[in-house]
């Protein structure tokens, strides 16, 4: 889809606020009452090649689902082994990533539990999902 459709899509969400700071609007972003942000990244042709989707405030109605399952409030470890049992995964980052290359899906969070009852953590802050050969890097098959 090429950008400028995909904006316009965003800007006509339920609870969009901005497309960036005051000053500086940014090209794809959309930022939501929720405190949830949607980026639409463009390729070189202009068409979107990702978006990637900023969990919204703990206890906010927007809900977002892969699997079937809340990304936002689904426990991180459970997420990766959801994904396991459908596709082959990749741990990155000490658990902060997990890239799900056949899915072309991507779980981040700034960083990981430093033990079982801690909740920092806990939760994946962001999930990509993208076009085919967006995780590739040049020489890939």
């Amino acid at each position: 889809m090429p950008i400028d459709e995909a904006e316009s899509i965003l800007y006509g969400m339920q609870g969009f606020l901005s497309t960036g700071n005051s000053v500086v609007p940014t090209r794809g972003f959309a930022h939501f009452a929720s405190g949830m942000t949607i980026s639409a990244a463009p390729s070189t042709r202009g068409l979107v090649e990702a978006v990637e989707i900023w969990r919204p405030e703990p206890g906010a109605d927007d809900v977002v689902t892969c699997l079937g399952v809340d990304i936002f409030t689904t426990a991180a470890d459970d997420l990766i082994e959801l994904f396991r049992q459908r596709t082959p995964v990749e741990i990155e980052d000490g658990g902060g990533s997990m890239i799900a290359p056949d899915l072309v899906v991507g779980l981040w969070r700034p960083f990981v539990p430093d033990s079982p009852g801690d909740d920092d953590g806990r939760y994946f802050h962001s999930i990509l999902i993208a076009a085919p050969g967006y995780y590739s890097t040049p020489g890939d098959s």
